[in-house]
């Protein structure tokens, strides 16, 4: 064993950590599956507050820092953005007052 892993010039420790790694399930496996799931059915369109009240609904337990994480993970953004209208003022209206 020592040789294998002076050839590939690994430590035996990092080899140990990387082994344990491997046999972790993942513990977001169904909520990640349900974040694509809903993003999907709402066309793109629900971002991770939006997801997060419909995976409250459906009885997951969990933040919606978790969610924003999750889909930073996955790579979903959403793609159609709120119009914002800015608020513009005449000039002779401000200075009347």
């Amino acid at each position: 064993m020592n040789e294998l892993l002076t050839k590939v010039d690994l430590p035996r420790s990092t080899y140990y950590e990387r082994l344990s790694k491997t046999d972790k399930t993942d513990k977001y496996a169904q909520l990640k599956d349900f974040i694509v799931k809903t993003y999907h059915d709402s066309n793109s369109t629900y971002g991770y507050r939006r997801i997060w009240k419909e995976s409250l609904k459906v009885g997951f337990k969990n933040s919606p820092e978790t969610i924003r994480h999750l889909m930073t993970k996955l790579k979903l953004k959403v793609v159609i953005f709120q119009n914002t209208h800015p608020v513009t003022v005449p000039i002779e209206v401000t200075l009347e007052k």
